[in-house]
């Protein structure tokens, strides 16, 4: 898992696919990661190079990585979302639990 305290440790690349056909990868800054247990539902990400531009992208179960379409462009996560989350079990966290019965 990745330690996010800077914005450059959120900086992650996308694939960029235009009507066309070409494609090139462009640098995205990650803003959310909407989990569902421990099954990827969305992300929120800004462009860094284009000013404005927010997505928000669903996960496509099929091509198992993130994906949108915004006039005509198709945007696809070109990274791993598992460097971001942590498992419930690792690092040593504390979970509550009922007490013991005597």
């Amino acid at each position: 898992m990745n330690l996010i305290t800077s914005i450059e440790d959120r900086i992650v690349n996308l694939q960029k696919i235009v009507p066309t056909g070409a494609s090139s990868v462009v640098e995205a800054e990650l803003r959310q990661l909407d989990m569902n247990g421990m099954e990827p539902k969305q992300i929120s990400v800004v462009l860094a190079r284009e000013f404005g531009v927010s997505l928000t992208m669903d996960w496509d179960i099929s091509n198992q990585r993130f994906s949108t379409i915004l006039g005509g462009v198709t945007f696809n996560s070109d990274f791993n979302y598992k460097d971001f989350i942590s498992s419930p079990w690792e690092h040593g966290k504390n979970y509550i639990r009922s007490s013991r019965r005597n």
